[in-house]
């Protein structure tokens, strides 16, 4: 039989033992993303690099491209950091393929800032580090196919939240495979579905399309 005592002691072992769990915990491979102070100083360090780019190529307007949980957060350190500072960009999420959603498979922001006869779009994969590349690929493949654009190789960029001085890569430095070969394919004609609009864009140039989208935001 069990008295009073002998339960509240096991209650209490119990609750010591889960926070012993708790304080001995490490960080996972996500940690450096959960990190405010960490991604704070990562995103102001970008921003200084993302000026540092824009005064050599002064034309260029941002494209942040991303998915999954260490995209979504530094992008959105990245661009609270870029809009404090004044540099214009856009964001796109690009949804994994069979993800869950009410939304549409690129989420979009910031498009009506861009501006088709003055701006040239500069595409950047934001994530926190890459491995083989294919995230990064699969990406920009998917915004490919879904604006009827094509994501130049010689201009996209890299902003990864590992690197702590905010370093902007290029894209062909990054991965197990030749980048070109997909980027330089041909993107088909398609329609964007998206909610209420169905519109045709077959026979627009990507710089249209992209003037399209920011008129439609």
């Amino acid at each position: 039989m069990l008295l009073d005592t002998d339960i509240n002691a096991e209650v209490l072992f119990v609750a010591k033992k889960k926070e012993r769990e708790f304080s001995n915990s490490y960080n996972t491979h996500y940690g450096t993303s959960m990190n405010a102070e960490e991604m704070n100083t990562w995103a102001k360090n970008a921003t200084k690099n993302f000026k540092k780019h824009l005064r050599k190529n002064k034309d260029s307007f941002y494209i942040l491209c991303y998915r999954g949980m260490s995209g979504i957060s530094a992008a959105t350190h990245l661009t609270t950091a870029l809009t404090l500072k004044g540099v214009r960009h856009a964001l796109l999420y690009v949804r994994k393929e069979n993800e869950n959603s009410h939304g549409s498979e690129v989420e979009r922001f910031g498009m009506q800032k861009y501006n088709s006869d003055n701006d040239v779009p500069v595409y950047v994969f934001v994530d926190d580090f890459i491995d083989s590349g294919s995230t990064m690929r699969e990406v920009f493949k998917q915004v490919q196919n879904y604006f009827n654009v094509r994501v130049d190789c010689t201009t996209a960029l890299t902003a990864l939240n590992t690197h702590e001085d905010g370093i902007l890569g290029h894209v062909r430095n990054h991965g197990t495979s030749p980048i070109e070969d997909h980027f330089e394919e041909v993107v088909q004609p398609r329609l964007i579905k998206d909610a209420k609009i169905n519109v045709e864009i077959r026979n627009m140039a990507p710089e249209q399309v992209l003037e399209y989208l920011r008129v439609r935001e």
